[in-house]
């Protein structure tokens, strides 16, 4: 066997260049020939120390969760952190590069609640489904390590990463029903809806959500009248049709409160939208208020926009 040369730094940078690379676009197998590439050169600690994390990661990216963890805890040791927080810069590496292999439940965890809360990235609906089932099965066997952990509150998370995950996927039915899935079962349509849009914005604003019974398609008008300034610039019909959707249920359904609700938020989706004369018109239309004085004064409390 031919011993192992000795060579400078300078001779492994386009192996490096292409490992970062490989890393980056989620290539195990790739970047594992670059890091064996590199260490057949022998080259002294000296020169690949400053590698160590991207070791680390390629390890892990590879299905070598184990050992990628333990160089990863080496290279956040030589930083002179203390334990916790050693601990909690390898779980951040495992929930981004622990994908496939042998790993621990916690392993499984990290990366699910990592897949599910990404909002930087667009999973696809298949890595969605896999972590939401992940996140399900784990997120209450999965001890915290304390409130540093990163995972100490994915229980918590779930109802909010979850649905944006799936909606960010271009899912929104299943999305939906998730958020109703994972409700108090007391919770009111109104609380559900709120409950979804805070979890996934706008990004299901305009898209098919699902059958919807009649009291969800009307909560679900208003409470995207509430969020008219997310999302983009809307225009005046974006709020006009959202109105006239809800009203054309809500004499069946007989709700004075969600009748009032909208009012309110669809005149201030046509202050946003148009002007304060338009949504002022809107707003008596709605109220079926005769008292102009009466009519105004509740307009200016109701609507934000207008006061």
């Amino acid at each position: 066997m031919a011993a192992a040369t000795t060579t400078g730094v300078d001779d492994i940078g386009p192996n490096v260049q292409r490992m970062q690379a490989a890393i980056v676009a989620g290539d195990g197998a790739k970047c594992s020939a670059e890091l064996a590439a590199i260490d057949a050169k022998a080259l002294p600690d000296v020169y690949t120390k400053s590698m160590r994390q991207l070791r680390a990661q390629c390890l892990m990216l590879s299905g070598k969760c184990d050992e990628g963890k333990k160089a990863d805890r080496e290279n956040w040791t030589a930083y002179n952190l203390t334990a916790e927080n050693v601990e909690r810069s390898v779980d951040v590496d495992v929930s981004i590069f622990c994908r496939t292999g042998p790993r621990t439940d916690r392993d499984r965890l990290l990366r699910a609640m990592w897949v599910l809360g990404d909002s930087n990235y667009k999973h696809t609906l298949a890595e969605c489904r896999a972590a939401f089932a992940d996140a399900k099965q784990l997120a209450g066997k999965v001890s915290s390590t304390g409130s540093m952990d990163i995972l100490d509150d994915a229980k918590e998370r779930i109802p909010m990463y979850a649905p944006a995950c799936y909606a960010r996927a271009g899912d929104c039915p299943t999305a939906w029903q998730i958020t109703k899935d994972l409700e108090k079962s007391d919770a009111t349509d109104y609380q559900k809806r709120d409950a979804f849009v805070h979890a996934v914005g706008m990004l299901c604003a305009d898209q098919d959500q699902g059958a919807l019974s009649e009291s969800e398609t009307v909560w679900r008008s208003i409470v995207e009248l509430d969020h008219v300034k997310q999302g983009g610039t809307r225009k005046p019909a974006w709020c006009t049709s959202r109105i006239d959707r809800a009203l054309g249920l809500l004499a069946k359904l007989d709700d004075k409160y969600a009748r009032d609700k909208l009012a309110s938020e669809g005149a201030n989706c046509l202050a946003v939208t148009a002007d304060c004369a338009t949504a002022l018109e809107r707003y008596a239309a709605i109220t079926g208020g005769t008292d102009d004085t009466i009519v105004k004064q509740k307009f200016q409390g109701a609507v934000r926009e207008c006061r």
